[in-house]
């Protein structure tokens, strides 16, 4: 598998659900138009990104990303059976384009999600994660967030110029460098840490409540 596409479905508790489109190009370029229409291009092995606002007719570029090692999303997806979590409440088979997707759960990035695949293909029909994220306003508070992974096509023909690092001609242009580890990033790694494992405890009592 070269390509991808596939749109990413966010809601937060019963407010308007925001969508994602997502491309990806091999295992180092990407595109993601985000709402509101500004999009991203990022080139993995070079580290870097280029943020889009036609709105401001605006382009930053950020380089020298904290790329993890090895992380390539595309290989994920087109092998999600390696990601499958080691218990397996049952995950109910699903009708989806005609096709009966096989379900199970999958860690993917320390997070569970609900999968469907193509039994004859193995690529992913659908995925679904439920989250309880601490609300950063209140104590012991939580935040249901509801994430759908929908539409995936794989090797459809691909417009190569949508993930050009090229600015659009016209528009205010700003560069700059990813931040070096410091505290206010070692507090941003440890609040993600800490929503991750929500995450997956959330699925894990989602999971057992199914049985």
């Amino acid at each position: 598998v070269e390509s991808a596409a596939y749109t990413v479905t966010q809601a937060v508790e019963d407010q308007q659900a925001q969508t994602w489109k997502i491309k990806l190009l091999g295992e180092n370029s990407g595109r993601v138009d985000q709402p509101g229409g500004t999009y991203l291009v990022f080139d993995l092995k070079r580290k870097r990104i280029m943020e889009v606002n036609p709105g401001e007719s605006r382009v930053r570029f950020t380089e020298n990303l904290p790329v993890p090692r090895g992380f390539n999303i595309l290989a994920m997806l087109t092998d999600l059976k390696e990601s499958a979590a080691k218990a397996q409440p049952g995950v109910p088979n699903r009708e989806i384009g005609g096709v009966t997707a096989v379900g199970f759960i999958a860690d993917v990035n320390d997070e569970a999600y609900y999968v469907w695949t193509d039994p004859k293909t193995n690529l992913p029909l659908a995925m679904e994660a439920e989250r309880k994220l601490p609300s950063p306003d209140s104590q012991g508070d939580f935040t249901v967030v509801k994430e759908r992974w929908t539409d995936f096509r794989f090797d459809q023909p691909v417009d190569k110029s949508l993930f050009d690092f090229k600015a659009p001609e016209g528009f205010a242009v700003e560069t700059r460098r990813a931040p070096a580890g410091n505290a206010s990033q070692r507090d941003r790694v440890l609040r993600d840490l800490k929503r991750q494992k929500a995450a997956i405890e959330a699925a894990k009592k989602k999971a057992s409540e199914n049985k």
